[in-house]
């Protein structure tokens, strides 16, 4: 179930709580969005009506604890990510593809869930070495895991909206390397224009899927690891 609330109203925008829950009441995810009222065909922003105004003082809450940021910490608008910025700082092409018109919105643009999805396609072409070396590791040990991925926090930004028969790259890179999770950068760029559709940043582990635990590398692993970061950001 979905329950949702508006966390704070501005001039012409808003920040808004989705907050998701299983049967039982217990928390399944949660999702903090920071919205624009504007045009649908410049974007350009203008001021909420009195109607809306009153409608978001009756849906005015607080985030639950479960939907507050733990470890992407705050950050300014984003940076100048782009194909240039991308290869020099050493971040891998991890795929590419067309956006068609069944996953353009009634305006014509990509809609929202693609572009998770173009990032979530493409992830294993950057992981499952790392993933199955994991395994081999494991098997060394006389143990067998079948490792798997799980975002746990994430932060998307959109910069750009493309639209059918347009192009979409994903180049990613390792941030950061903690002993049980890393944070992943991913940008979603233009190859044609060289420009950003969105950055994407995450906080991800690795999981066995036979347990349903999370999977800690050797030590070697975690340093193969960390000497792949790079200095991407969101």
């Amino acid at each position: 179930m979905m329950h949702g609330g508006v966390l704070k109203l501005d001039e012409s925008e808003a920040q808004i709580c989705l907050d998701m829950r299983h049967g039982d009441g217990a928390p399944a995810s949660a999702f903090t969005l920071r919205v624009a009222h504007a045009d649908t065909r410049g974007f350009q922003s203008f001021a909420w009506s009195q109607r809306t105004r009153a409608a978001a003082a009756r849906l005015a809450c607080k985030a639950p604890a479960h939907a507050l940021v733990r470890s992407l910490k705050p950050r300014g608008a984003p940076n100048t990510a782009s194909i240039a910025r991308a290869r020099e700082l050493g971040a891998e092409r991890i795929g590419a593809s067309l956006v068609t018109p069944d996953q353009c919105d009634s305006f014509g643009r990509l809609r929202g869930e693609h572009f998770l999805g173009r990032v979530s396609d493409s992830v294993p072409n950057f992981l499952s070495g790392w993933r199955a070396e994991m395994a081999a590791d494991a098997a060394a040990q006389g143990v067998e895991v079948a490792p798997a991925g799980a975002v746990v926090e994430a932060r998307l930004r959109f910069c750009a909206w493309p639209r059918a028969g347009e192009l979409i790259e994903i180049h990613s890179g390792v941030a950061e390397v903690n002993e049980k999770t890393m944070r992943l950068c991913h940008w979603i760029l233009d190859p044609e224009r060289g420009g950003a559709w969105a950055t994407f940043e995450v906080i991800a582990l690795t999981f066995d899927t036979i347990t349903r635990q999370t999977i800690a590398p050797s030590p070697a692993l975690l340093q193969r690891m960390r000497e792949r970061v790079i200095a991407l950001a969101p």
